[in-house]
């Protein structure tokens, strides 16, 4: 991506992302400028992902398939968003098999003691 085509510098896009340079093993409070040259790639990033996504698209909304095509040529992130999608599936499931409604009325406890 050039320059002329890059996002412009506006307010601060991420709040977070010291807190996930943390994470992936930097300085608790790392300086300023790394924190802009971070969001800065982000915003490159996404902006090449948008881009990447919008040649497949084939109508105004972003399908799944048409985002895993985009990723299919970085294996680790095409299976780090199929991990994701099989693991909100598997969440759903449990919550619609877990639906309040559908449990029998239990017995008030006070622990582990029934009432």
């Amino acid at each position: 991506m050039n320059r002329s085509t890059r996002p412009r510098k506006e307010k601060k896009q991420f709040s977070r992302e010291s807190q996930l340079m943390y994470g992936f093993g930097d300085v608790t409070n790392p300086a300023q400028d790394t924190v802009e040259l971070m969001e800065e790639m982000l915003m490159i990033y996404f902006a090449d992902l948008a881009a990447e996504i919008n040649k497949v698209s084939t109508g105004n909304k972003i399908k799944l398939s048409d985002i895993l095509h985009a990723l299919r040529n970085d294996p680790k992130k095409l299976g780090r968003a199929q991990e994701l999608i099989a693991m909100s599936k598997e969440i759903q499931e449990a919550k619609r098999l877990v639906d309040r409604s559908e449990l029998p009325d239990l017995p008030a406890t006070r622990g582990g003691a029934i009432l």
